[in-house]
C-alpha cells in the first residue's frame, strides 16, 4: 500500500503553514486517487499539551482511507557537508512515506552529513531538504527538485529565491549553499562554503 506524509512545523503549539501542506496533500489526492481533497488537515490536527512550547514536528501519515499524526520535540540535525550521488532513475515526485531508494543512497555519503542528489546531469535536493545556492546576487534553487517543498515554494512566491536548471558542474560557480525544508532555514542564514560538497 502506498502512503504519504507531511511533515509539519509546531511552533509554540502553532501549526505552521497549514494551506501549502493542504495544497500538497490535495495534489498527491488528486495525483495518486483522483480524489480532489481527502482530509482537511486544518480541521484533523490537535496539538498535544506537551508540544504547545518551543519547536516541535508534527508528522501527518495518510493514504486514501487512513490517516494518522506523530508529534515529536524538533532535534535539528546539522548538515555542513554534501556527498553528490548520481542516480537518474530516482522518483520521488510525492512524499512517500517509503524513503528507501532515498536512504540507500544516503548511505554512500561517506564522510560527509549528507547527500546531494544529481539526476540527468541537474542538482535536484539533499535526502530530506531543498537546496539554494548564492551567486552573489540572488539565491537559486534547482528548477527540477525531487519534490517542490512548501518551504521552497513560499520563498519562491516571495521572490527571495529563485528557480534555475543547475547543472552540478556549475556548483562551483556559485559561493554558498543553504538547505530548507519546512522544519529549518527558511530564514537563509545557516550557509556553508561550496567547497563543501564533495
Amino acid at each position: 500500500m502506498c502512503r504519504f506524509f507531511e511533515t509539519i512545523k509546531i511552533q509554540d503549539g502553532i501549526p505552521q503553514n497549514l494551506e501549502s501542506h493542504q495544497k500538497r496533500i490535495d495534489k498527491t489526492s488528486m495525483g495518486n486517487y483522483k480524489v480532489q481533497s481527502l482530509f482537511n488537515l486544518a480541521a484533523l490536527i490537535y496539538v498535544p499539551e506537551l508540544y504547545s512550547k518551543g519547536v516541535s514536528k508534527c508528522k501527518f501519515i495518510y493514504d486514501d482511507k487512513h490517516s494518522s499524526f506523530y508529534f515529536e520535540k524538533y532535534r535539528p540535525l546539522e548538515i555542513k557537508s554534501l556527498k553528490l550521488i548520481f542516480c537518474d532513475d530516482i522518483d520521488y515526485s510525492y512524499k512517500y512515506s517509503d524513503r528507501t531508494r532515498i536512504e540507500d543512497l544516503r548511505k554512500l555519503k561517506a564522510d560527509c552529513d549528507d547527500i546531494l542528489i544529481v539526476k540527468d546531469g541537474l542538482v535536484t535536493d539533499t535526502s530530506f531538504a531543498n537546496i539554494a545556492f548564492f551567486d552573489g546576487y540572488n539565491w537559486i534553487t534547482p528548477e527540477a527538485p525531487l519534490l517542490e517543498g512548501t518551504c521552497r515554494n513560499r520563498l519562491i512566491a516571495e521572490g527571495r529565491i529563485i528557480a534555475k536548471k543547475i547543472r552540478w558542474e556549475d556548483i562551483k560557480l556559485y559561493e554558498i549553499f543553504v538547505i530548507f525544508n519546512a522544519m529549518r532555514g527558511e530564514d537563509l542564514f545557516e550557509t556553508y562554503p561550496v567547497s563543501n560538497i564533495k
